[in-house]
């Protein structure tokens, strides 16, 4: 599990401690942050990931172009707009990937 966030850098280390504190499985070697949405997106691209949660509009709405990527929407008000599968809270995650994976 890779953790790919625009969160300025002065704020990026506070925010994977207490990532960790709140029980999600980081590993330091995969928590980037303190990037431009367009860095955000290369790296998501180098990873060749399979499965992509956001909650940015601007984001998802770039990542549809992408060949074997799962986009899901982390719900936020201001994205409700938006038609894609969903995660209201973290603790459905395993939930919603076998639904995809069925």
């Amino acid at each position: 599990m890779y953790y790919i966030t625009a969160r300025p850098k002065e704020h990026g280390e506070r925010t994977k401690e207490w990532m960790k504190a709140q029980g999600f499985p980081v590993q330091d070697d995969r928590f980037f942050y303190g990037m431009q949405d367009g860095e955000k997106i290369e790296i998501i691209r180098r990873l060749g990931l399979d499965y992509y949660f956001d909650d940015k509009p601007d984001v998802v709405n770039t990542l549809l172009k992408e060949e074997n990527l799962q986009v899901i929407l982390k719900d936020q008000s201001y994205n409700r707009h938006l038609t894609f599968t969903r995660l209201v809270d973290w603790t459905d995650i395993q939930q919603i990937l076998e639904a995809k994976q069925a």
